[in-house]
């Protein structure tokens, strides 16, 4: 996705003609400052993130790394200097994302509208192959497939799914575009990190029927929770592949990366999407792991609530260590999650 990105924004390392000139980093100081004013690299030790419930998530998706940032390797620093920067300016990160379909607009227009027009949906979708395909594939998944005979084509797909279905397939369809592809170092972690966005946003539809937000916007947000987490694996694996293939990447340095950039990247995506303010103001959890908790979650809005509340909650259920999870479930209040949580950690 991003490999003409990286190859314009990084050199190789890859011995060609002449033998790799790792002097270079030489150039590229590891404590040289960034060049803005308003941000810097965050201190893992300095914040709460959730009493370091988003660091054991990370050692779920990552496996854990005995290796502070500081004694990672040279290239690893490199890398996540540059990425950034990157981040920061985040104009050329944009321009290579795929583009958002039209059925995607048309379901944001729909989602306050409990009188949708489903046939018009439905002549968008069919203009696009690849989200048919999907959500005929979803409708024939254990979760919406109520008969034997295989489903084949789309209005057979909306007459198993419903309507919620179909809006919440195209949803599913578009963002999982951007799940990271199996690297071989992280085998597992598109798959998980996939799992762990649809557990966010089935536990935010959950925790949605049982208040005055809408379910599917309450699902749409949440589904888009782990955007930049995606989009910045996917940016460090083609990094490394792009600077040196042969190289292991530090872990460090992709938890790193993820904990300071990666709810930020997901607003900026936002924004430049232009999705509706009710969508924007549900991601400003974001800002939760930048400042105090306390003090920031009485200004968050009903649906960025809900939403942070459904993504601790999917975390709580990811982690292995059962005894881990109750120690790090203290942030979870909402009733009804948290007994769903509860019952997970019985069976675990």
């Amino acid at each position: 996705m991003f490999r003409k990105l990286l190859r314009a924004l990084l050199p190789s390392f890859v011995p060609a003609e002449v033998d790799a000139n790792y002097a270079f980093f030489d150039k590229t100081p590891e404590n040289e400052p960034l060049p803005f004013a308003d941000k810097a690299p965050v201190d893992d030790q300095a914040m709460p993130y959730e009493n370091d419930l988003e660091g054991a998530y990370l050692d779920y998706l990552f496996g854990c790394d005995a290796r502070p940032m500081q004694q990672s390797d040279s290239l690893s620093h490199f890398i996540y200097h540059q990425l950034s920067l990157l981040m920061h300016e985040p104009e050329q990160l944009l321009s290579h994302l795929p583009v958002m379909p039209a059925s995607i607009s048309q379901v944001l227009k729909e989602l306050d509208n409990p009188d949708f027009d489903v046939q018009r949906l439905l002549a968008v979708v069919e203009r696009e192959p690849a989200m048919a395909a999907d959500l005929i594939k979803l409708a024939n998944s254990p979760r919406y497939r109520r008969r034997e005979q295989e489903i084949t084509e789309l209005k057979a797909a909306f007459m198993s799914m419903g309507a919620n279905g179909l809006l919440e397939g195209v949803v599913q369809s578009y963002i999982k575009r951007f799940t990271p592809r199996p690297s071989i170092y992280y085998r597992q972690f598109g798959e998980k990190i996939w799992q762990h966005a649809l557990q966010t946003a089935d536990f935010a539809k959950l925790a949605a029927s049982d208040s005055q937000t809408d379910p599917g916007a309450a699902y749409f947000t949440a589904l888009l929770y782990n955007l930049g987490t995606m989009i910045i694996f996917e940016l460090m694996i083609e990094a490394f592949n792009v600077v040196d293939p042969d190289v292991t990447p530090s872990s460090a340095a992709f938890k790193r990366l993820i904990r300071e950039y990666s709810h930020d990247l997901t607003l900026t995506l936002a924004n430049y999407w232009q999705l509706p303010q009710l969508i924007v103001k549900g991601l400003h959890h974001s800002r939760l792991h930048r400042i105090r908790l306390e003090r920031s979650r009485a200004q968050l809005s009903p649906l960025a609530q809900l939403c942070e509340q459904a993504d601790i909650a999917s975390k709580l259920c990811c982690l292995q260590n059962q005894q881990q999870a109750r120690q790090l479930s203290d942030h979870l209040t909402h009733p009804v999650l948290k007994q769903r949580v509860d019952t997970h950690l019985s069976g675990v």
